[in-house]
């Protein structure tokens, strides 16, 4: 349970480095926010 509320946690991290990192692929990164968001979701409704 506290891992599954982590995980959105450490995702967004990741995407803000990677964000950084790229930060010409704004694009790239709006839709890797956007497949976090389902990703996030997702294992909400497997619980």
């Amino acid at each position: 349970m506290l891992l599954q509320r982590r995980l959105p946690l450490v995702g967004l991290f990741a995407l803000v480095v990677f964000s950084t990192v790229a930060r010409p692929s704004a694009l790239l990164t709006f839709t890797l926010l956007a497949a976090a968001g389902a990703i996030s979701r997702a294992p909400s409704r497997r619980t």
